[in-house]
């Protein structure tokens, strides 16, 4: 320090110190935030949901059976087909007389795929592939290696962890 009262000439010691405040409030800041958000984004789960396809044909409903990958169209894996149940599909219609009546479509199906993924537990929600978010109610595609179909969430269970 000079006569001056500056370090090595060119910066004084209160200058410094609020330098290193500054500096020490940065990494700080940074540190809080970023640690939080990485564990929250981060945190993999494994999660077991189930997809309504409504109205395919059988020829589907055997692709499906087929189980194996299914991923979004972009090709990242949005989980594994464990399970694939199916029923007539049942539509509700008007008759003559003004009355609902249900009436068995024939030849179409409702299938009930049942996925395992491995996703993100987030504040935000439940995501699978790359931001393909799990909730009920929401639609979702699917593609596997033999066929293509769309469907409703209707069930999201978390997995957990065991170990």
């Amino acid at each position: 320090m000079d006569k001056n009262g500056k370090i090595f000439g060119k910066i004084n010691i209160i200058d410094l110190a609020a330098i290193l405040i500054v500096i020490l409030a940065i990494v700080g800041i940074t540190i809080r935030f970023t640690s939080i958000a990485a564990e929250n984004v981060n945190q993999k789960t494994n999660f077991t949901y189930v997809v309504e396809i409504e109205d395919i044909r059988m020829y589907s409903v055997n692709a499906l059976s087929k189980k194996g990958l299914a991923t979004d169209k972009q090709g990242n894996v949005i989980g594994e087909i464990t399970n694939v149940e199916y029923d007539k599909m049942i539509k509700q219609l008007v008759n003559e007389n003004g009355e609902q009546v249900k009436v068995t479509t024939p030849l179409r199906y409702v299938a009930k795929v049942t996925l395992n993924a491995e996703g993100k537990d987030t504040d935000s929600g439940y995501f699978v592939g790359e931001n393909t978010e799990l909730s009920v109610g929401s639609s979702i595609t699917m593609y596997t290696k033999y066929s293509n179909c769309s469907g409703k969430i209707i069930k999201v269970q978390k997995q957990e962890n065991q170990g």
